[in-house]
């Protein structure tokens, strides 16, 4: 699969998570995810399994749909779930409040 495909189908899948389940980045370990692993893909680790996820989402399997979003490719999923691992990433890189330093600003 080219690799602006996969990216552009994780892009549509994530806005699709976004509206259904705003919060599906803090509930997905981005290090266990499996793509080729119904269980441990985005969806499963979101709704217990893969078939249940689509249903919740309103994805229509059988028109193959799920592949718009990036949740299933047929082929590639090793790119999608590294698609999906950078996806997840920088939205809880982008979440997580800022540090401040305790240790006081020195001025030269």
């Amino acid at each position: 699969m080219d690799d602006s495909i996969g990216a552009a189908r994780v892009k549509s899948g994530a806005e699709l998570l976004d509206a259904m389940n705003p919060e599906w980045f803090i509930k997905v370990s981005p290090q266990g995810l499996q793509m080729s692993n119904p269980c441990q893909c985005v969806v499963g680790q979101l709704y217990e399994t893969y078939n249940l996820g689509l249903a919740a989402l309103g994805v229509d399997r059988y028109l193959e749909r799920e592949i718009d979003y990036g949740f299933d490719s047929h082929v590639g999923t090793a790119s999608l779930t590294v698609h999906w691992q950078r996806e997840i990433e920088a939205r809880l890189a982008a979440a997580a409040p800022p540090v401040f330093s305790s240790e006081p600003q020195r001025t030269e």
